[in-house]
């Protein structure tokens, strides 16, 4: 769809932005929104032409299907892909949006028709300690495909918010396996001893959830860093020879060009060590890297994306 010499679907940055909503409403199995993205585009098309060429409409409302895509996209990932709502409960609405957007005739009933639907999906959207409550609970490494997409998801909305133009995409349903969730505290011994007594009480860490759904702290998000191909054989290879531990991954790193930004923020924010009256003062935490920091790095990233979503515009 073409407006002069540019095209609201080749530009790189909006192509992406639409790709990703349409995979997460697929990766949350979602199928209730299919009639009501369906009515919104013949719409939108319908509007956008005079006699199947593009006329002057177009640059009006040229970034209404990022912003209504975008829309469906928050709302099933904080309420049906990590929450505990019924998909059937938004049905009704999604079919009464979708009759008013295929029956709008002009461009303002149009409008109308996606601002009762905006308002509508923010009145229904989890309130942010329902969705920090299920982000912590349910993000935990390969549980299954779909939460491994959703933390991959995560990662790339939050890189997304900060690097929107030499961004390299963290979720990719093309391509799932291009980026690794790296183990920050890792798996295995990291032949470092003093690091072994902490990584030993994250694995023993226990409560009567993580027992409940045979989780182990180890693998919540909040000790997931997202790496590619190039930085994970990187790391790979160090392993063989150095030691393991967050520590030693962070020296390593810290000299590296990050991939993501979201690298970059992470090494600076949770490696500095605070003295008794809270002053940042060193770069020694990532020493001491145990199952409070990792609570708390998950608390942080579910608090960071929800920011994320809340301030991205909903009306027309």
């Amino acid at each position: 769809m073409r407006y002069g010499e540019k095209s609201l679907f080749q530009e790189e940055i909006n192509a992406r932005d639409m790709f990703t909503s349409i995979e997460l409403l697929r990766d949350c199995k979602i199928t209730q929104t299919d009639p009501l993205i369906f009515s919104f585009f013949y719409k939108f098309y319908e509007l956008c032409h005079d006699n199947n060429k593009v006329n002057g409409t177009f640059k009006k409302i040229r970034k209404y299907p990022i912003t209504f895509l975008a829309s469906l996209e928050h709302l099933h990932y904080i309420n049906y892909g990590l929450g505990n709502r019924r998909a059937n409960d938004i049905e009704k609405l999604y079919q009464d949006i979708a009759k008013e957007l295929f029956n709008s005739n002009d461009v303002d009933s149009f409008r109308t028709a996606l601002n009762e639907l905006y308002k509508n999906l923010k009145k229904l959207r989890d309130d942010r300690e329902t969705f920090v409550n299920n982000f912590t609970k349910k993000l935990y490494y390969r549980i299954n495909d779909t939460i491994h997409k959703l933390i991959l998801y995560t990662f790339d909305k939050l890189e997304r918010s900060v690097n929107n133009t030499t961004f390299e995409k963290i979720y990719s349903p093309k391509a799932p396996n291009d980026v690794s969730q790296d183990h920050w505290a890792d798996q295995n011994d990291t032949k470092d001893d003093e690091y072994e007594v902490i990584r030993n009480s994250i694995i023993n860490h226990t409560n009567e959830y993580l027992e409940e759904n045979s989780l182990n702290k180890i693998d919540n998000i909040g000790n997931l860093l997202p790496v590619g191909h190039r930085l994970n054989s990187d790391l790979a290879n160090r392993k063989k020879v150095f030691p393991k531990s967050p520590h030693s991954k962070f020296k390593y790193l810290e000299a590296q060009a990050p991939e993501y930004l979201l690298q970059k923020k992470f090494l600076e924010t949770y490696s500095l060590k605070n003295d008794e009256e809270g002053n940042e003062i060193h770069k020694e935490n990532f020493k001491t890297w145990g199952p409070e920091d990792i609570d708390k790095r998950a608390e942080d990233l579910a608090n960071e994306i929800y920011d994320v979503i809340e301030k991205t515009p909903i009306n027309t």
